[in-house]
């Protein structure tokens, strides 16, 4: 009976190790979703995204997959006819067609993700812009180096 009993206590036990293995190896391979270490929750951050392009936001959120922005800015560059060229921040709140309220990002779109600094160049001029917002333009939809605008048809009066 002592033998049984030990043959039997070791394929309960080997039984036991196989399932708590098992489980292991499962809880190992199951996607969980990425999580991503940013800075203190609104605080201003820049994001670069897998197409090239950068926004700048106040973080709202970091969840399992994604973060979230608000009060999100894009930077372009435009060249005058003297060929100058300057650096206009776009608030996408007035200036894209919707009108966002927030943006949430994918954590597979990001490339990069970085707190700016309050005394860098591009706080100071949203900082600026929040104080005296430039006047509303016909909002225009984001440039991308894979859309081009072209200019309208010619209307035709008869």
């Amino acid at each position: 009976m002592t033998n049984s009993f030990y043959r039997l206590a070791t394929v309960v036990g080997l039984m036991l190790a196989a399932s708590i293995a098992a489980a292991l190896l499962w809880m190992a391979a199951k996607p969980q979703g990425a999580t991503l270490a940013a800075g203190p929750i609104g605080t201003l951050h820049s994001v670069m995204l897998t197409n090239g392009q950068v926004y700048y936001g106040k973080l709202e959120q970091v969840g399992r997959g994604y973060v979230m922005l608000t009060d999100i800015y894009y930077v372009i560059t435009a060249q005058d006819p003297q060929g100058n060229r300057t650096n206009r921040l776009i608030n996408r709140r007035i200036a894209d067609w919707h009108a966002p309220l927030h943006m949430s990002i994918p954590m597979e779109k990001l490339v990069m993700m970085e707190q700016v600094g309050p005394d860098s160049t591009v706080a100071k001029a949203i900082e600026q812009e929040r104080r005296n917002p430039a006047p509303p333009q016909t909002p225009q939809p984001p440039q991308t180096p894979q859309t081009q605008q072209t200019p309208p048809p010619p209307t035709s009066s008869q």
